[in-house]
């Protein structure tokens, strides 16, 4: 392998001349640029990125940290995340916590050895410590999907407690009172206010919570599964589910399958979360729709900002609008009896 020693004698100048010509293109007369930009050619040399991070104090890199990449939401996250990053040249490293905060720690213990230049986190837990002791002026970071405690960051997140507040609203307008909700890890975020979206709706509406109806899925395929088994399995049986997030759907659909429950004409179902094979589902589910896409790359602009040093003096918190999107599984577009 090529070093700069042999770049440099083959053009016939200093280490420092090929140093400064490959990292400013345009140092020294013409002639000396053309020498050494010949001989990196031919000695086939590419400047080491860890040494040149060292000398300029960047890497070109950023990371992203989030609970779970099976996830299609996070999925969109990742894809606006890196449209901006490649704006701004740098690659993405993608952490993947699996809503595990020991994880969570490790991958925090060693970005804030400044490997890379920012990065962006949905926290597993809303308590996380480690995140406190992240100097945000040497390594920035943005929050998303997700708050923590005792950090005042830039953060974008979606209305969730609007979001499930709807969906479960609709459900209730339609008849339904036995509403079952798989609920995602209440110590964060989305979690808790997806929940209080709920209690909104059942307080709204003048109907008494019944806490059998309420199961922690564990914002997973697996938590979801063990949590609609356990309501599909009570002895009064509940009418409809409200399902808080993509993840916990696949779970909770599988389990309604196995029962043989069909849906909406024994069991209507709406979740948070649209994703590409919601409409195409049988029937296409009703889904509180959120904007992953633009949540990420929104996150990476703020990043970009801050590793710029052209942010605003003060933290600045964005949050997303959501949606109903009404389709067949909850019976609310079914045509009325005549």
């Amino acid at each position: 392998m090529s070093t700069i020693r042999d770049v440099a004698a083959d053009a016939g100048v200093s280490i420092s001349t090929v140093s400064r010509t490959l990292n400013n293109p345009s140092y020294g007369p013409l002639e000396t640029r053309k020498r050494v930009l010949d001989a990196a050619r031919k000695q086939g040399y590419r400047p080491s990125s860890i040494a040149r991070s060292m000398v300029k104090g960047k890497t070109g890199l950023i990371a992203l940290v989030i609970p779970d990449v099976r996830n299609p939401f996070f999925t969109d996250v990742a894809r606006g995340v890196e449209d901006v990053a490649n704006k701004y040249s740098h690659g993405v490293i993608l952490c993947n916590t699996d809503e595990d905060p020991v994880k969570e720690h490790n991958y925090l213990e060693v970005l804030r050895g400044k490997i890379v230049d920012g990065f962006i986190i949905a926290v597993a837990s809303e308590n996380n410590r480690e995140l406190t002791k992240v100097d945000r002026k040497k390594c920035p970071f943005v929050l998303i999907d997700r708050t923590c405690r005792g950090v005042e960051a830039d953060t974008v997140i979606i209305n969730n407690r609007k979001g499930a507040y709807l969906a479960v609203d609709h459900l209730l307008k339609l008849g339904h009172k036995r509403i079952g909700i798989v609920t995602g890890k209440r110590d964060t975020l989305t979690g808790r206010d997806r929940f209080r979206g709920y209690v909104d709706a059942y307080e709204r509406h003048g109907i008494p919570l019944d806490d059998n109806l309420i199961k922690d899925g564990k914002f997973s395929i697996e938590g979801g599964y063990e949590a609609m088994q356990a309501l599909l399995n009570l002895t009064e049986k509940l009418t409809a589910v409200f399902i808080s997030n993509n993840a916990m759907s696949i779970g909770c659909l599988k389990a309604i399958s196995e029962h043989g429950v069909r849906i909406p004409d024994d069991l209507a179902v709406a979740r948070f979360d649209d994703s590409l094979w919601a409409p195409f589902f049988t029937p296409p589910l009703t889904v509180v729709r959120q904007s992953p896409y633009t949540m990420g790359s929104l996150a990476s602009e703020l990043l970009f900002q801050r590793i710029g040093g052209s942010g605003p003096p003060e933290r600045k918190e964005i949050v997303l609008n959501s949606e109903l999107v009404i389709r067949q599984s909850s019976g609310g577009m079914l045509p009325p009896e005549a």
